[in-house]
């Protein structure tokens, strides 16, 4: 079944904790190893892949095996500050949301529509 590589493949890829380009290398040498079997197996259930490669999550501790620290830890600290980001926005989008509610709603001044002309008057003599 296609659908079944599909499934092991999307679940091999979120395993893979690097960047994207040594994420689809890794992928695509996945995809070497696999053609092989395609070949005996046309169409293999799932159960089928994950006795050949075994789980998913031990496919990508193999393939991850080849990624250099230097790119693991790239990728963490990506990975952090896209974190970092999301709370910031997030704070910045709740104090926003207080401050159009209860600024903005209760506010103590009150604007009105009209102009009355005779208390315009009275204040321009006054001064």
């Amino acid at each position: 079944m296609y659908n079944d590589i599909l499934r092991y493949r999307r679940s091999l890829k979120k395993q893979l904790r690097c960047g994207p380009l040594a994420r689809k290398k890794l992928l695509d040498r996945f995809g070497g190893s696999l053609a092989p079997f395609l070949e005996e197996n046309p169409a293999p259930g799932y159960e089928q892949l994950v006795s050949a490669f075994g789980p998913p999550e031990e496919m990508a501790a193999v393939l991850m095996e080849s990624v250099s620290a230097k790119e693991q830890a790239r990728y963490q600290t990506g990975r952090k500050l896209i974190q970092i980001l999301a709370v910031l926005v997030a704070v910045l989008f709740l104090d926003f949301v207080l401050y159009v509610f209860f600024v903005k709603e209760f506010s103590i001044i009150e604007v009105h529509d009209e102009l009355i002309p005779g208390n315009i008057v009275a204040t321009q003599e006054g001064y």
